[in-house]
């Protein structure tokens, strides 16, 4: 069906919904920027870098720049939304 002066939008929408009387539900799209911090572990939890370690390290002792190296999981209270918003349920 093409959408003239003929067909408006209006009675276009109405003759497709005559032919699914339930338009499909929304994919959920994955939020890119939690994507790119946060990955699955095998367990299924969630694990997240620490913050605070990528710049100013100079000030930082070596002590504390490693311990700023190693991963942790999200937060419980957090999961929920962060697998929310990768499209996890």
């Amino acid at each position: 069906l093409v959408l003239t002066r003929q067909f408006p939008l209006g009675i276009w929408f109405l003759r497709q919904s005559r032919i699914q009387p339930h338009p499909p539900m929304p994919k959920l799209k994955t939020h890119k920027a939690t994507a790119k911090r946060i990955k699955r572990r095998g367990s299924g939890l969630l694990k997240r870098k620490k913050a605070y370690g990528t710049h100013k390290l100079g000030k930082r002792s070596t002590k504390r720049k490693r311990e700023l190296r190693k991963n942790l999981p999200v937060a419980a209270a957090n999961a929920e939304n962060v697998r929310r918003s990768l499209g996890m349920k």
